[in-house]
This record gives structure tokens, sequence and C-alpha cells, in this order.
């Protein structure tokens, strides 16, 4: 595994997160699915309206969080919901396809992209889920 940068700054850069995604298989920030899935339905369960058919999960590197969203009936709304799997890093956008092929439903997709320019319109996802992404912009 890759160590800590000499400059906090090498965490926004694409560069790094695809030198230590090249080697690093999984690691889960901050705790696994099951650690804040209940957070994420006990949220669900008291909104208003109807379970979300569309989720963007943001920044999600190697962990499983992506993967397990789209697979939670509690929270897509008693089936698969439409589940977009974004990172700044094409090693590991490359990798969770590959390692999730044949596994989840074609409802499943992945992209790589920016979170701080994200190539989507505003209200286009139901639900947005990021668990320690955002601890990169908090750098030099």
């Amino acid at each position: 595994m890759m160590g800590i940068p000499d400059k906090t700054s090498d965490y926004l850069s694409p560069e790094y997160w695809n030198e230590r995604f090249k080697t690093e298989e999984a690691y889960e920030w901050l705790g696994s699915y099951e650690n804040f899935a209940p957070l994420i339905r006990d949220y669900l369960s008291e909104s208003p309206g109807p379970p979300p058919q569309s989720v963007l999960v943001v920044g999600n590197g190697n962990s499983t969080m992506g993967q397990s969203v789209a697979q939670d009936a509690r929270v897509a709304g008693g089936g698969p919901a439409a589940c977009c799997i974004t990172d700044i890093s094409p090693v590991v956008v490359a990798k969770s396809r590959d390692r999730s092929r044949g596994g989840l439903s074609s409802s499943v997709s992945w992209a790589v992209c920016d979170m701080l320019r994200m190539p989507y319109r505003d209200s286009s996802f139901d639900l947005i889920v990021e668990k320690g992404a955002m601890d990169v912009l908090e750098v030099d």
C-alpha cells in the first residue's frame, strides 16, 4: 500500500489515486457499508416521498459501498435502483467495474469524474452517497 503523500494536496490528484489503486485492492475508509446502512435506511424511512430510484455514489474508490447500495433493497425501494458509482481514478473505476461484472444488475453504471465538477444536472439523482471522499478537500 502506498504511504502518506508528501503534500496533502496530492490527494486531489488523479495520478496519486491511480498509482495507489494499481496495487491496493480494497480499503474501506471509515467503515464498511454495514456500518452506514442503518443510517441510510433510517434517513430514507423518515423522509417523505418514494424510495430513491436513482443513486449517485461519489468517490467510491476501491470500497464496496457503491455495489452494496445498489443491492440493498431497503435503500433502493424494493429492487435495484439505477446506481452510478464514480471516482476520479480511471484505474479504480475499471477495477470496480471488472470486479462486479455479472454480479450486479444492468442498472449499475460507473463513471470517471471529479466530485468538484460532476457532469450531471441538478436533481439528476434521488440520493447521493459519500462516505469519505470529501476528506481530500481539506488539504494544505
